[in-house]
């Protein structure tokens, strides 16, 4: 009886001394466990790296990987600051990559070269439009109305209304022949409003007939 008494007070024991462990030790696991990984400046500034200027929001936060502070500012511009200030990025309306206040650098270079290309490329266009309202300007209505295929007619009055879209890239084109005056002006077309006349590209004397060689 005595050593029955003696064992069960000893697994009482060991039992407490068990229980009393596992309360000790549990909330450190557990604590350890909700710990957070911090992201060091070092692997932010890597992943900066991959950022290209008009990356979409979801693109960006996809290759940075972790939760930024984000700020949406008036007229729908979004900031996003990862670390304390590490990268700090912009973004406009559309939900655009365009600025880089701190950590990616190359953004502000990539901006100027797209600027600088969508430069070129007005310049380029522009001059290809006022090329084609020339042409178009100076070629005779005989041609035009042979070719129904290229060129809408219109006829109001003393006014006559020609369409032509150069190519798929370009505006319409709108002629206005003035049968009175024989005066003819180019337009870009304007589809919307109650007056087709848009931006002026030209201006010049009619040419109803076409030239003919003469054979002799």
């Amino acid at each position: 009886m005595k050593k029955s008494i003696t064992a069960l007070v000893s697994a009482s024991i060991i039992a407490g001394s068990f229980i009393a462990s596992i309360q000790v030790t549990s909330p450190k696991t557990v604590l350890a466990t909700k710990k957070k990984k911090s992201i060091s400046s070092k692997t932010l500034l890597s992943r900066a790296k991959k950022l290209k200027y008009s990356m979409s929001l979801t693109q960006v936060k996809r290759i940075m990987k972790v939760k930024p502070t984000e700020v949406e500012e008036d007229q729908g511009f979004i900031n996003l600051t990862y670390g304390k200030d590490t990268v700090i990025l912009g973004f406009d309306e559309h939900k655009k990559l365009t600025a880089a206040a701190s950590g990616a650098p190359q953004i502000a270079k990539q901006g100027e070269k797209t600027v600088q290309k969508k430069k070129k490329e007005r310049t380029k266009q522009e001059s290809f439009l006022k090329s084609s309202a020339q042409y178009f300007g100076t070629k005779s209505f005989e041609s035009i109305q042979n070719n129904p295929g290229a060129f809408k007619i219109t006829e109001d009055g003393k006014l006559l209304y020609v369409l032509w879209k150069p190519d798929k890239n370009s505006p319409i084109l709108l002629r206005v022949d003035n049968t009175s005056t024989n005066i003819t002006n180019v337009y870009i077309y304007n589809k919307h409003g109650n007056d087709p006349k848009g931006r002026h590209l030209y201006t010049g004397r009619t040419i109803v007939q076409k030239k003919r060689n003469i054979v002799y």
